[in-house]
């Protein structure tokens, strides 16, 4: 710990969590954590719409339950 082998980490619903930091570093260029992970099914939409399905598509594979969301 002393090392530094931990950063505060914050989670999708604002909690912060002590995370294991980055094993490279390099000096002057620390860079805290980037922030939350997305949440499972949470980009679905987008990632579908950019590899080119229409939203009745998207729609037809969630209701399918093929592509998920939260």
């Amino acid at each position: 710990e002393a090392a530094g082998c931990f950063v505060e980490a914050t989670d999708a619903l604002g909690a912060s969590f002590r995370a294991p930091a980055s094993p490279a570093r390099f000096p002057g260029a620390d860079t805290p954590p980037s922030g939350a992970a997305p949440t499972l099914g949470q980009h679905t939409r987008e990632v579908l719409a950019e590899l080119g399905y229409s939203e009745q598509e998207i729609d037809g594979l969630i209701d399918a339950g093929i592509a998920g969301i939260r």
